[in-house]
């Protein structure tokens, strides 16, 4: 039964019913709480920040507990931001990032996240509210270099999902997504600006990157950290690139990190 309702729960056209009737968050919540393991609910804490997270299985318990390799820019970046500050959290998925450092940040701060795919950016609502932040404003739309839309290619209710062109993976994995050119969407939001933003979008990041050249090149903005994947990105594209682009908006201290076959990379900015 309990594999039953999880293949059914990955259905995409079974998501689309259950938003239209308003139901599929009762549903996800009968399922945590008859089939979640340790009462559907996760603790973890990172560089002395606790926070609760959903989970719908173990494999999501021990992701949480080892981090996946995203332990060390969590650190990184909770160590760059204090009270006040304004964080931006580009590819959010279900909430890391974002319910950590709005912590961070406190009441005075903001957390911006924008996150596409629809059942990932409800687990981020679900997290945000299961830790009583009212200081974090989610976008569900993907953020790029142009206005428009595009094909997002997703693998299931929690698995990180990428811009492809259409018709390149199985069709009912697919989701049109609204993607906006960053500057221009903050400005008509009247956006508070960041002093830290983080990006994840699976191969789309040098389009996120051109798109916010007039945000990241604000003297205000004294972080960056950015997940490159490299499997993903045209073949013309290289390393030298990005990095090319995050000095011309004035990161000067530039850091690369390996993470299994993708790159993290953290940038500063000179006080």
């Amino acid at each position: 039964m309990r594999d039953f309702l999880k293949k059914i729960a990955r259905k995409p056209l079974v998501a689309r019913l259950t938003d239209w009737l308003a139901v599929r968050g009762i549903l996800l919540m009968v399922y945590r709480f008859l089939f979640a393991p340790r009462g559907g609910k996760h603790e973890i804490s990172v560089a002395g920040r606790r926070a609760q997270f959903y989970v719908y299985s173990e494999d999501e318990v021990r992701t949480l507990d080892f981090g996946n390799g995203e332990f060390p820019m969590l650190e990184f970046l909770i160590a760059g931001l204090t009270p006040g500050d304004c964080f931006y959290d580009i590819g959010a998925a279900t909430g890391w990032y974002t319910v950590l450092l709005a912590q961070v940040v406190g009441e005075k701060g903001r957390v911006i996240a924008f996150e596409p795919q629809r059942d990932v950016y409800g687990r981020l609502l679900e997290n945000v509210k299961l830790n009583e932040l009212r200081n974090v404003q989610a976008f569900r739309l993907a953020l790029s270099d142009r206005d428009g839309s595009a094909t997002l290619q997703t693998g299931g209710v929690a698995c990180a999902g990428r811009i492809v062109s259409p018709g390149k993976g199985p069709r009912m994995f697919e989701e049109h997504v609204q993607i906006f050119h960053g500057d221009r969407f903050v400005e008509r939001q009247i956006l508070n600006p960041p002093k830290a933003v983080k990006i994840d979008v699976e191969g789309h990041e040098y389009s996120v990157l051109q798109g916010l050249n007039r945000t990241l090149s604000q003297p205000s903005c004294e972080i960056l950290c950015c997940e490159i994947h490299p499997r993903f990105l045209p073949q013309t594209l290289k390393l030298e690139d990005f990095l090319s682009l995050l000095r011309s908006v004035g990161f000067s201290e530039i850091q690369i990190h390996p993470r299994g076959d993708d790159l993290h990379v953290w940038a500063s900015k000179h006080k």
